[in-house]
């Protein structure tokens, strides 16, 4: 799976919200502050296939920075690559996430 520009856009936005993120499969991007007052959900144009934990969104901002246009592999971590050079990036543990509740947005 290939990041379009615009969605690593709305992930840097939801940085800002919150340094955490749990990605649910499809193509919804879900955040919530620490707080709990700032609930915030964006589509995509990518889906994905499985949940997705990252603890330090801007550190995976950044990860994927270091190699501009690179293929993004969901596995048992994330791997980062453009088929030379690749980046492994683990998991986070999805209870230690602020996440936003299942509940549609109205």
């Amino acid at each position: 799976m290939y990041l379009s520009s615009e969605t690593i856009t709305i992930l840097k936005n939801l940085a800002s919200i919150n340094q955490s993120i749990l990605i649910k499969p499809g193509k919804l991007l879900r955040s919530m502050s620490v707080m709990k007052n700032i609930l915030v959900e964006a589509e995509i144009q990518e889906e994905f296939e499985r949940q997705v934990a990252i603890y330090d969104l801007n550190q995976f901002l950044n990860c994927l920075s270091l190699i501009p246009g690179a293929e993004i592999l969901l596995e048992d971590s994330i791997i980062i690559t453009d088929g030379t050079n690749s980046i492994e990036y683990r998991y986070s543990d999805p209870s230690v996430i602020a996440a936003p509740p299942d509940k549609e947005l109205k």
